[in-house]
């Protein structure tokens, strides 16, 4: 592209007020981007999914709320992606909060380990954001799998994440865990994947989708009472959930407990000893060839080691061969290589 050419399509952009002519320094024009009309411009597809996004109230104010209770769109009780305060100041060296994607519990909705970092390593390329911020997941499938979370106990009551979240700051209407509980609920994100724009793999919400969402409004007392419980019975279904893993990982362990217990007894060291291959006929196993395959049950079943072998017995088979090289029977026993 010569430099004539160059310099008439920024003058065409400044003629469609996209662009807005700063000064000169030399034989050098700066200009700056005019955000309040860049929207004007975008592609058809854009245009009419933030049509479409502005003029909807997702959930709709028709639906009946209780007495005292008011429908708002989240912009009005939240600063949706804040800016970095202009006179904000840090030292280099500074221990800061830096909340990247992983560490947060997508079942709880918290965050697990934040790390700390010097504040030179989060400066610049990420995500601004104070105590008390909601952060929402925007890209998939960390939204849909509900990686949402407050922004708590930040050093200095500041920190950083990643450019994934979308930042939900709430004013002094409405309380920080009324939004997370409401954000984090099923049918949200799932008509959040309508909104999705980017290529697949990489999609991401759209700042509007959030900022033009509906919510019931409560007055504090009540958003305060209503947290307190849905935090009571949350915390009763984890400790639920504990306690049922716990279980299943004690009942996992008997067989093996069993195990011990017989051939570890005091009986057991006065047994007579042999090697495997004096009472038994060891086989080498091995694959059939690939087109003897099915999954609709043809042949006899093909057990193969790291899908279908538990600790104990034999989960149900996947796949199925037509052409046998080692035939198993009932009383054999198959002991995988790995």
């Amino acid at each position: 592209m010569s430099k004539r050419t160059a310099t008439n399509d920024l003058e065409e952009l400044v003629q469609k007020n996209l662009l807005e002519k700063i000064g000169t320094r030399g034989k050098r024009t700066f200009y700056k981007i005019k955000r309040a009309t860049f929207g004007q411009h975008l592609g058809k597809r854009q245009m009419k999914m933030q049509t479409e996004i502005n003029n909807s109230t997702i959930r709709s104010p028709n639906s009946t709320i209780p007495g005292g209770w008011r429908w708002v769109k989240l912009w009005e009780v939240c600063e949706v992606n804040p800016r970095r305060p202009k006179n904000f100041t840090r030292s280099s060296d500074a221990p800061t909060t830096f909340i990247p994607m992983a560490v947060v519990n997508e079942r709880t909705g918290s965050i697990a380990n934040a790390k700390i970092v010097p504040y030179s390593k989060v400066s610049k390329g990420y995500t601004y954001f104070e105590e008390g911020a909601v952060l929402f997941a925007k890209i998939t499938p960390c939204m849909q799998n509900s990686k949402h979370v407050i922004a708590r106990n930040l050093i200095d009551r500041v920190g950083f994440g990643t450019t994934e979240f979308h930042v939900l700051r709430p004013n002094s209407n409405v309380l920080p865990e009324w939004i997370h509980f409401f954000i984090r609920q099923p049918y949200l994100l799932q008509e959040a994947t309508a909104y999705f724009t980017g290529a697949v793999g990489q999609q991401r919400v759209p700042e509007e989708f959030l900022a033009n969402y509906a919510i019931p409004l409560p007055p504090l007392n009540e958003q305060k009472h209503i947290a307190t419980k849905i935090q009571e019975l949350m915390q009763e279904v984890e400790s639920a959930r504990t306690a049922c893993e716990k279980q299943l990982e004690a009942a996992k362990a008997l067989p093996a407990a069993y195990l011990r217990e017989v051939f570890e007894s005091e009986e057991a060291k006065k047994w007579e000893r042999k090697r495997v291959r004096e009472v038994s006929e060891v086989i080498m196993g091995q694959s059939p060839r690939g087109y003897t395959y099915n999954a609709e049950g043809k042949g006899l079943p093909f057990y193969q080691g790291k899908i279908e072998f538990d600790k104990v017995h034999l989960k149900p088979p996947s796949t199925w061969c037509t052409l046998m090289l080692h035939k198993q029977h009932g009383k054999n026993v198959i002991k995988a290589r790995w």
